[in-house]
């Protein structure tokens, strides 16, 4: 059960239920990325051994959400799958109360074990 809660409607149909409790940080992210292609190369010798993204990918149009947050008492990142968007789309964030909560799709350590918050 969270203490507090964000609805995330897209074009008027719940998206997902996110929350925390206690000391935390809770977001929400609207993001629009591109990137320039004469960095590919130099983006690409920096990446990890296995990183196999195409040009057009990584140049992008991206646009997305993303939702997340931090647990400050066990210094673990949570996050929630994002979801692509479109122009005309239409984001509602519904600030909700106690309550359940969708799972969050993963669950890891921060590499700092002062979260500052």
């Amino acid at each position: 059960m969270a203490d507090i809660r964000f609805e995330i409607l897209i074009n008027g149909i719940s998206h997902r239920i996110i929350g925390t409790s206690g000391y935390s940080v809770l977001s929400v992210n609207v993001n629009y990325v591109t990137r320039d292609p004469n960095r590919y190369e130099e983006e690409k010798k920096a990446a990890p051994a296995d990183w196999n993204c195409p040009l057009e990918e990584w140049v992008g149009p991206h646009l997305d959400i993303q939702m997340g947050g931090l647990d400050c008492l066990t210094s673990r990142h949570l996050a929630w799958m994002p979801r692509s968007l479109k122009v005309d789309d239409e984001i509602t964030i519904r600030v909700l109360g106690a309550g359940e909560i969708d799972t969050p799709d993963s669950r890891q350590a921060n590499s700092k074990s002062n979260s500052g918050a």
